[in-house]
């Protein structure tokens, strides 16, 4: 007994095979029949709590590298203005420097 998205997904291409679907195969064919019929997974919940994990790891991933980001900006900010003080000062000793 096949799901609905099985069904539709095979359609979709036309009757051909997956790639994913020769690696389930390929690692475990009574696995791959099962989930063929539409039989549940033993690991369904273990899968769920690994998809979640991973769910977590991306937006965490996702907020590291807006911080890195947002950092160089800000270090690149930073040092734009200490050069513009650094020009400043000069500017200011040279003029009042005695000629």
């Amino acid at each position: 007994m096949q799901t609905e998205d099985e069904d539709t997904s095979r359609q979709r291409r036309g009757g051909t095979v997956a790639a994913s679907e020769l690696a389930e195969y390929s690692y475990c064919h009574r696995a791959w029949w099962l989930a063929w019929r539409g039989e549940p997974s033993a690991a369904s919940p273990a899968m769920k709590r690994g998809v979640a994990a991973h769910d977590r790891i991306g937006i965490s991933v996702r907020r590291g590298n807006s911080a890195a980001r947002h950092g160089l900006a800000l270090a690149i900010v930073g040092a734009s203005l200490l050069l513009i003080v650094i020009a400043a000062i000069l500017i200011i000793h040279a003029a009042a420097a005695p000629r």
